[in-house]
């Protein structure tokens, strides 16, 4: 199977990584605020990464797969 056009894996990564990244900053940021910065750094792309690559993107590429495999007019 061919892989997906650059700009369709953007736009659902965008989709996919946006509603994480709010999130976070609204529930996790707040009750780690006086964590070091470095704790702070690691721990961001430690959640998210981990999220979007195995619960998050799975479904997302399941949910948009027709238009996301759909061959060039």
């Amino acid at each position: 199977m061919k892989p997906p056009p650059r700009w369709k894996q953007w736009i659902l990564s965008l989709i996919a990584a946006y509603p994480l990244v709010l999130a976070f900053q609204a529930f996790v940021v707040p009750q780690v605020a006086d964590w070091p910065i470095w704790a702070k750094a690691a721990l961001f792309p430690l959640i998210i990464l981990t999220l979007m690559m195995y619960v998050v993107m799975p479904a997302v590429t399941r949910l948009f797969r027709r238009w996301l495999f759909r061959p060039a007019a």
